[in-house]
């Protein structure tokens, strides 16, 4: 298992961190009956699963598995900054 260069990982980790942002957005006057646990790990599921999506929208994936990268990697590259981004929120509203 290998890691993506950093111009990969620097890519997949913004477009995670975007990902997010637009998520977090989108469910700001969203009132969800879920608590606070259960709205962040639906958060970072979702991520996970759009950036994977779009990564397969340009068959990404498939170039990043020729070099040896697996799908497991690229899924932790796409739920690290969202995260890091819900410890964060979570001890800003706390």
């Amino acid at each position: 298992m290998f890691l993506p260069s950093r111009t990969f990982g620097t890519a997949l980790a913004l477009r995670s961190l975007f990902v997010w942002v637009g998520i977090r957005a989108a469910t700001i006057g969203i009132g969800l009956p879920l608590t606070m646990g259960a709205h962040s790990a639906f958060v970072l599921l979702l991520v996970v699963y759009l950036t994977g999506h779009d990564r397969a929208l340009f068959r990404e994936h498939v170039f990043l598995s020729n070099v040896g990268v697996a799908r497991g990697t690229l899924r932790s590259f796409a739920a690290v900054p969202a995260i890091v981004a819900e410890v964060a929120l979570h001890l800003a509203v706390a």
